[in-house]
């Protein structure tokens, strides 16, 4: 078994995930058939890679039909990865979907929480049925959404990398260089941080992976020192991890404050993603001359982000 066919499986339940459609959450009962016709491969082994997924937190489950032995009805699942912001597309149009075919079938016009309420209590009563499928779509992408939200720590890239090193190897899955979902990042000499280590809740212990390699680095700096290549054009290029870590380990604490007050940087999800670096970064204080030297910026893009995220939980502008 290869890293190739789970890279492929992922990479297909994201590719569904994007559509923003009826058919954006990929269901076990086609999906897994389809995927084995299609890549010469067992459905064994597409259940087993869609297991390995799960447990490292790369993609959910979602029940949508509840399996009813009496009535001959199997369970069908639905697969979405663990991406806030294709989440959050896809609760918004089957949260969507829902209030129009509630309204259709029952003739109430409610709001999206109002009809979960209504429907939640009864929801087996609508097991196997159009509503119903949404209705478990739609309440399941919220809780998730909430899990995510809670739990941050078991949702980073890098958290999700080593966990799905270990399912790999526990699987059997030959791993390659590189991640499911990674940048293909490599280890630079002389970057500052490249020995970061992080311990988790459970006392599991991971390496902070690199942030940039040579390459991209080089290209990254030279962007960034080019009036051709604003802020918004930069993160659309790199994404908001890499461009939050190369800043890090460059010890640019200022430049991260100055951003986050202009509001260059104001989703509550990109502001999370940097109070979590910089936690693990202060772990690491101790034994970093230069992080001990670089305290009192440290502290204050703390108090920042902390600030910025008590703001945005409200709606409210500072």
């Amino acid at each position: 078994m290869s890293e190739a066919i789970l890279q492929e499986i992922y990479d297909e339940i994201k590719k569904r995930n994007s559509l923003e459609n009826a058919k954006s959450i990929p269901h076990s009962d086609e999906f897994i058939t389809l995927v084995s016709a299609s890549m010469g491969v067992p459905v064994n082994l597409v259940k087993s890679i869609i297991k390995v997924l799960t447990n490292a937190h790369k993609i959910f489950v979602i029940e949508i039909v509840a399996e009813d032995t009496v009535r001959g009805i199997p369970r069908v699942e639905g697969y979405v990865v663990t991406d806030l912001v294709l989440m959050r597309k896809m609760k918004a149009f089957f949260q969507k979907e829902l209030v129009y075919m509630y309204n259709t079938q029952f003739n109430k016009n409610l709001m999206v929480h109002q009809v979960i309420k209504e429907i939640f209590p009864v929801i087996r009563s609508f097991n196997n049925t159009p509503i119903g499928e949404v209705a478990n779509k739609s309440i399941m992408l919220e809780e998730f959404e909430k899990l995510i939200e809670a739990n941050f720590i078991e949702y980073i890239e890098e958290w999700k990398e080593q966990q799905l090193a270990d399912e790999m190897d526990k699987a059997g899955i030959k791993r390659a260089k590189t991640g499911v979902g990674d940048a293909g990042a490599v280890s630079e000499e002389g970057e500052p941080g490249d020995t970061l280590v992080a311990e988790v809740k459970d006392g599991t212990r991971f390496r902070l992976s690199r942030a940039v390699d040579s390459e991209r680095y080089r290209k990254f700096i030279t962007r960034s020192k080019s009036k051709s290549y604003p802020l918004k054009r930069i993160l659309n290029i790199y994404g908001i991890r890499f461009f939050l870590k190369t800043h890090l380990r460059r010890y640019q604490f200022p430049y991260l404050i100055q951003i986050i007050e202009d509001r260059q940087i104001s989703k509550r999800s990109d502001l999370l993603i940097l109070k979590d670096m910089l936690k693990r970064m202060k772990m690491n204080m101790d034994s970093d001359p230069n992080l001990i030297k670089h305290k009192d910026d440290i502290y204050n893009l703390e108090r920042t982000i902390s600030h910025y995220i008590y703001f945005s939980d409200r709606g409210l502008k500072r």
